[in-house]
Formats: C-alpha cells, structure tokens, sequence
C-alpha cells in the first residue's frame, strides 16, 4: 500500500531527524509536529506558505450538475472550512478566501470567505436539482499534501450532510492532473496551487482560463468570455496598477461564479538541525548553497 509505505517513510524521517541522523526536513506530518517544536537539539519553522488547496469541479461533461453555479454555491456552502482547520489540518493550514494568496501579485484581499451554512446549501440543490440527490465523485492524491487523506473524507462527510452522496476515490498510481484532462475524471477533485511565480496571470490561467491548447483549463473545463478576455489584457503590456485591477476583477467573478472552492493556504513546516543556519524560502525551494553549519550564537529564520 503506497500511503503506508508513504507514512513509515515520514516516521522514519522523523526519527533520524531526533537521533541526529538528517539534519532538514520540509512539511513535518501534521502528527509529528509538536513533539519535534519540544525535541532537543532541532529547530522548528513555520510559516504560511504560497500553496492553497482548492475543492475543484469537472464540467467538462455537457450534461455534469457541476455546470449550474448553484450546484457549486450549494457545495462550498456546505463545507465546514474551520472544522477542517481546527482538526486534521490544525498546524498545517491557515483561512483563504480566494486562489491567490496576501504575498502573491493579484491577491484581491477584500473578498470574504463563503459562509458554512448547510441549510442555504439544501435550499440551493432543491431550486437546481429537484428529485434525486446527486452522487458524486471525489478524486484526490492521497499523501500528496499534509492531511489530506482526512480532508477528503471530512468534505465528504459535510456533503452528505446536505444530500450529495460523495465517493471520494484515491489516485496512488495515476497523475490526477492527466485524469482531469478528459471528461471522464471525477466530478470533484482536490488539488493545491503553489503560486511560486509570484503573479497570479499564469495560476488564473491554468485554472479557469477556457480549455484551450490542451492545457489552460483543461482541469475542469470552466468556461466564461469575460474571465478569458480580461486575462489576457492581464498578460498584454499595461501598467501594474491597471493589470491589478483585472485581476482583481477576475478574481471577483471566480468567486461570483464559484469556479473552485479555496479550502486552505498550506503552512509550510520544517524541522532542521539547531547549528544548522537554514532560512526558509517563500517558493519551498531548497538549495544547498544557501544552507551552511554555523557555530556560536543561533541564528533564527526571519519572523
């Protein structure tokens, strides 16, 4: 079983990260990390990084429910984000409202998280989809992010709630990105972003640009002229106040529209040897040039 291969792995890690043995060590498990922040002789980082997980839809069939906004509100309505924070991902996620990112160019910073309200979510699914619950399913890699095994099964366990049956379905063997590119991947994917070019034009236009030349939008075949055009003037040659004013327009139609559900920024964590002078970067980039052995007096990663 590739997960608990996954997992002895990080336990192992882990161990020879106390006894000396591994001097760095890049997203700690979730399960690991209080006792390695009281571990003697490592060091402890974390900060919010450029990666958000997002609850995405494939309406790259004609016929998909996914295709009707309302089905999509109704299902970012029901999903309990702070639960979700407060229990698997506790140490390993922060809030996000929207794709990009405070530290990414093109974060909109005014738009509020969708509320959790599962009776706002039922009345939405009666108005668009009277007669059968719909049933659904969840593609996700397992192991591939902190937690995530356990988001999937809590966004299941929300969406049952209000009448979705949910499969959630883990891909070990596959890309799920290559899945998604036909229309028969599932109908719900969980995936992150990591923004680490710094601008949101090319993060905008993989994942909700209009399927075009194989690759943009080709994750869940989200379609609208207006996103399309205004994303590419954000491409063309304007002055950086004018390009972030588009953005910020598409970021409002993308929330308006509910063409993804933004789950969670990952907290990038690390654990490294104490004399270890190590700073972490924003991109999760680790060069050994920029990594050394240092004696004396510590010295800590920027706050």
């Amino acid at each position: 079983d590739a997960l608990r291969q996954r997992h002895e792995e990080l336990s192992e890690a882990v161990r020879q990260l106390r006894e000396g043995r591994i001097h760095l060590m890049l997203d700690v498990p979730l399960r690991d990390w209080p006792g390695l922040v009281r571990a003697p002789g490592v060091r402890t980082f974390g900060q919010a990084g450029l990666r958000v997980v997002f609850l995405g839809f494939n309406t790259l069939r004609p016929e998909s429910p996914l295709r009707d906004a309302r089905v999509r509100r109704a299902i970012a309505l029901a999903i309990d984000r702070r639960a979700i924070l407060d229990g698997p991902l506790k140490y390993g996620g922060e809030p996000i409202a929207e794709l990009v990112p405070p530290d990414v160019f093109g974060h909109h910073g005014s738009l509020s998280e969708l509320p959790f309200d599962p009776g706002a979510s039922r009345q939405l699914l009666a108005q668009a989809r009277p007669g059968p619950p719909l049933s659904l399913g969840l593609e996700y890699e397992p192991g591939r992010y902190p937690g995530i095994d356990e988001v999937a099964s809590m966004i299941a366990a929300n969406l049952k709630a209000v009448g979705l049956e949910v499969r959630p379905t883990s891909l070990a063997s596959q890309s799920l990105r290559n899945r998604l590119d036909a229309p028969q991947g599932a109908d719900l994917f969980l995936l992150g972003w990591l923004h680490s070019a710094g601008d949101a034009v090319g993060s905008f236009q993989y994942l909700v640009h209009s399927p075009a030349g194989g690759s943009t939008g080709a994750l869940s075949g989200y379609s609208n002229p207006e996103v399309d055009r205004l994303l590419e003037e954000a491409a063309g040659p304007m002055s950086l106040s004018g390009r972030m004013a588009t953005l910020r327009q598409v970021a409002e139609i993308v929330r308006r529209e509910v063409a993804v559900v933004p789950l969670y920024r990952q907290r990038d964590r690390y654990a490294f040897a104490e004399d270890l002078h190590f700073t972490p970067r924003r991109d999760r980039r680790i060069r050994a040039f920029e990594i050394h052995w240092h004696a004396g007096a510590r010295r800590s990663p920027p706050d």
